[in-house]
């Protein structure tokens, strides 16, 4: 377990199009396959047309073929399908006038998806590359109005919080990959907060429920897939959307800071969590004790496992520590400035 704060306030070019270098990558992968197929289609560009008879097809990929030249039939195997092919039905297809055996079904459909694609992907990378800092000046002035103005009622009813008042202890454990759910609770194992996955999308947001146990509070929130920013192959920052906005910054922008603290060899590491500069609680890394059915001794007290912590804070602000406990549990323990 890591721990790692990556400011994001370093608006240089140069750091704009590393974190952007994914999409130009793409973007010239495609762009190369598309000059590639395009070089292909070019070679045959003189090559006669004439209509062939389909024999069948294998295995969805390829389609045997059958074409007459000069009197003498051909036939040949094209790297080419459609779910639609039967046999009998006709193709366009050219043929090498030097050698009549050698033909192809030449479309430009799959070049113009990649090239369309590569252009996108650079499209895509000049887009945040150029609108980043105006973002980044937005997400200051939001910050700004919040701290003078207060967070949104919408906000508070959710995630309330107050005093550092009277601290109690509460542990947050990650519930397993089966349902993959988070839950906060008292010692007594009573759970008082908990992000419920209601359902799960493999390639998009998940929809989890936060429940405030406390007070009867639930609203559902869209969870999107855990990224990370890579320096020579060792992890700088991870986040997360939370409904379409970076984890990080739904937290910083509403006043919300997170302090690191190494405690000892064992990379226990505690939290301290602010609301414009007032402390109102701790989240601290914990070893496979608070989890039901493990015995507690000295090795899983001291030995902190990933997604598992305690919580030292009043009832009033539980909320704000449930969600950076969940934001900490799904960055891996990166917070991203």
């Amino acid at each position: 377990m890591r721990i790692y704060e990556e400011t994001r306030n370093n608006q240089s070019m140069f750091a704009r199009v590393r974190r952007n270098f994914f999409f130009i990558l793409i973007g010239i992968f495609l762009i190369a396959v598309g000059v590639f197929v395009t070089s292909i289609y070019a070679d045959s560009k003189d090559w006669i047309r004439t209509e062939a008879t389909i024999i069948k097809t294998y295995e969805e990929s390829e389609t045997l073929v059958e074409y007459t030249v000069d009197g003498e039939k051909y036939g040949v195997w094209l790297s080419q399908y459609s779910s639609g092919y039967e046999p009998g039905d006709t193709l366009k297809i050219r043929y090498n006038p030097e050698n009549p055996s050698e033909a192809t079904a030449p479309s430009m459909i799959f070049p113009i998806i990649t090239f369309g694609g590569g252009i996108a992907a650079f499209a895509y990378a000049i887009y945040r590359i150029v609108t980043d800092p105006m973002k980044r000046q937005e997400f200051e002035e939001r910050k700004e109005k919040i701290r003078v103005e207060g967070n949104s009622p919408e906000f508070k009813e959710e995630f309330t919080f107050g005093e550092m008042g009277e601290q109690k202890e509460y542990y947050f454990r990650f519930c397993g990959k089966m349902n993959q759910s988070h839950v906060m609770e008292t010692p007594e194992r009573t759970p008082i907060m908990e992000a419920k996955l209601l359902k799960f999308k493999l390639l998009s947001e998940c929809d989890y429920e936060f429940i405030n146990h406390l007070t009867g509070y639930s609203k559902v929130h869209k969870i999107g897939k855990t990224m990370s920013n890579e320096h020579n192959n060792i992890k700088t920052s991870a986040w997360f959307d939370f409904d379409g906005e970076n984890v990080w910054d739904f937290i910083h922008v509403n006043g919300i800071s997170v302090e690191p603290e190494v405690m000892s060899k064992f990379m226990d590491v505690r939290f301290i969590v602010k609301v414009q500069g007032k402390e109102i609680g701790i989240v601290r890394t914990s070893g496979t004790a608070i989890v039901p059915g493990v015995k507690a001794n000295k090795l899983t007290e001291k030995l902190v496992a990933a997604g598992l912590y305690k919580i030292y804070c009043s009832e009033e602000n539980v909320p704000v520590l449930f969600l950076v406990a969940f934001a900490l549990a799904r960055s891996d323990n990166f917070i991203c400035y």
